[in-house]
């Protein structure tokens, strides 16, 4: 059970590292290459209709 709670946090802390990663990168929006690729896979995540617009 310890094991399955350490993974489980673990997992968390990855899940929030990657959403922090990615709300970084929409609001510091360069025209560099580097963040014109990392937009381009947009498409793996969901987004809404909106968030689309303003990205």
């Amino acid at each position: 059970i310890n094991k399955f709670k350490a993974m489980l946090s673990n997992g968390i802390g990855i899940i929030f590292a990657i959403l922090l990663f990615i709300l970084f990168i929409r609001y510091t929006r360069d025209k560099d290459n580097l963040f014109g690729a990392l937009t381009n896979s947009k498409q793996l995540f969901i987004w809404n209709k909106d968030e689309i617009k303003n990205f």
